[in-house]
């Protein structure tokens, strides 16, 4: 009789227990591949000089300004003018940027009285000679600090006043109970006319002016001072301008062309030939309408819209500062500038800013045309009636105007 054999048991695992350990092998590899690609990432993320991990939690490569070159915007605005920051809102809604509203300063603050005061006493009490008519005068004695240089470079916490502030001099009741005698401008580092005679309007230092420098200067003053060890990017702006659409393509394009000492960026201005120098950039790969009335001297109510690509120049001697973007060495070297007497306050602070980059002071440049226009709608808060012009005055021919046919508000100052 034959006996049927038994089967033998097949060695190899089941087609399930193949897919099974199959699964748990892609599972461990796939964790430690995961651990090992991306535990750095965990570290990154504690630390406080990277924004590695701050990028990729919000999946974004855009800084939460919401300009790829740009760290923080602060706009300047009187905390009074809810009208302006509600137009301000409609911008930055339009065109994705965040920003942080500043308390502008008013005319009418006692601080201004103090400042107007602290200069009069200051300069009652300079040595530099006097002329007996209202000729500017050369002082031969001013020197700028010889540690500017230093500090700029360094990470030393620099302080708003130098060297202390008026408010905490021994004399301080005889010094801020002055006489309200009208006081001059000073021209370049410190030239100041002995008279107010016949001196044009521009040529005397007023409360607003003094209110626009105090307002200016904490935002620079913020600036210079912000923590970290990566160089950040400021832009300032004031509550009154119009924006091309495409503003973060453009500076995006044209920061490859700035020079890595840098110190200021216009990306607005006025009162100016700003094309003097040639062009550090190449043309924008887009062209956009500008209107060039300024450009040519002649009134603003006639219009020459012509299609203009943007271009970065060195900068010539730039008025307004409606708009314009400091590196943090950029506000750290005007900051120990704009602080230091007899400069500081002697005049409006955009004439002032205008002669640091004539004077060589400031590594300058202008976005012409202007990527950023003053509106134009209503009267200034922060500046004097009329504005800045080529001398500080209005022009003959009417007021510096330009709008941009691609901004957000255009020339009517409706949302497009």
């Amino acid at each position: 009789t034959t006996m049927s054999k038994r089967a033998e048991p097949d060695p190899r695992p089941s087609k399930a227990t193949q897919l099974r350990n199959l699964g748990l092998f892609v599972l461990v590899f796939s964790t430690v591949l995961y651990g090992v690609a991306y535990l750095p990432l965990f570290d990154l993320r504690n630390s406080t000089t990277s924004s590695l991990w701050a990028k990729i939690a919000g999946n974004s490569s855009l800084p939460s300004s919401g300009i790829s070159v740009v760290d923080q915007i602060y706009v300047i605005s009187l905390k009074t003018r809810s009208d302006r920051r509600e137009q301000m809102d409609i911008l930055s809604g339009r065109l994705g940027l965040h920003w942080t509203y500043l308390d502008a300063v008013p005319a009418n603050d006692l601080v201004v009285e103090v400042t107007l005061n602290w200069v009069r006493e200051s300069r009652a009490r300079s040595a530099a000679a006097m002329t007996e008519d209202s000729t500017p005068i050369t002082t031969t004695d001013f020197q700028w600090p010889m540690d500017i240089d230093s500090l700029t470079l360094s990470d030393e916490y620099i302080s708003y006043w130098y060297p202390t502030d008026p408010a905490s001099l021994d004399d301080d009741l005889a010094l801020f109970n002055g006489s309200n005698s009208p006081i001059p401008v000073a021209t370049q580092n410190n030239n100041i006319a002995s008279s107010t005679a016949g001196l044009p309007a521009w040529m005397l230092l007023t409360g607003s002016r003094i209110a626009c420098w105090h307002s200016h200067l904490s935002v620079i003053h913020r600036a210079a001072n912000t923590p970290g060890d990566n160089p950040r990017a400021t832009l300032v702006l004031e509550d009154d301008v119009d924006m091309v659409q495409d503003i973060n393509a453009q500076l995006s394009q044209l920061w490859t062309y700035l020079p890595p000492d840098w110190d200021v960026v216009f990306l607005g201005h006025c009162w100016s030939n700003e094309s003097s120098y040639p062009a550090i950039s190449g043309p924008s790969e887009t062209a956009s309408l500008h209107n060039h009335s300024h450009a040519l001297s002649i009134p603003g109510d006639l219009k020459l819209d012509v299609p203009a690509s943007h271009h970065l120049h060195p900068s010539f001697a730039p008025k307004c500062t409606h708009a314009y973007v400091l590196s943090r060495k950029g506000a750290r070297k005007l900051l120990l500038h704009l602080r230091y007497p007899p400069f500081s306050f002697s005049r409006a602070i955009d004439q002032a800013m205008a002669w640091l980059v004539q004077s060589g002071r400031l590594e300058s440049f202008s976005v012409v045309p202007p990527l950023v226009v003053q509106r134009k709608l209503l009267k200034s808060d922060i500046k004097d009636e009329g504005g800045s012009s080529r001398n500080g005055t209005k022009s003959r021919l009417g007021t510096w105007k330009e709008y941009l046919v691609d901004g957000v508000f255009g020339e009517t100052g409706n949302v497009i």
